[in-house]
């Protein structure tokens, strides 16, 4: 995938704690932001309204993201089954 700017990645390890899915190379000049687990932790301890529109966004980025999967899949779905016969 590629990203513009104001995109972020590695979302669903702040969330459930596992590692990184992915990893990601930058093509072009970049300037990254790395938000540690227990930061976010601690700044949505302290702001519940700011944790609420992070996740909130996490949770719209995700939806999208598993919606282009889905369409993907069943993209590569159909050739298959057109291949077959």
């Amino acid at each position: 995938a590629r990203m513009g700017p104001g995109a972020h990645f590695g979302e669903m390890a702040l969330i459930d704690d596992d590692p990184r899915s992915a990893t990601a190379e930058a093509i072009e000049h970049t300037e990254l932001i790395q938000i540690k687990r227990g930061d976010l932790e601690n700044l949505l301890s302290q702001n519940p309204a700011l944790g609420q529109r992070i996740y909130k966004a996490f949770a719209r980025s995700l939806c999208g993201r598993l919606r282009q999967t889905t369409t993907d899949l069943t993209f590569i779905k159909e050739v298959a089954r057109r291949r077959r016969g």
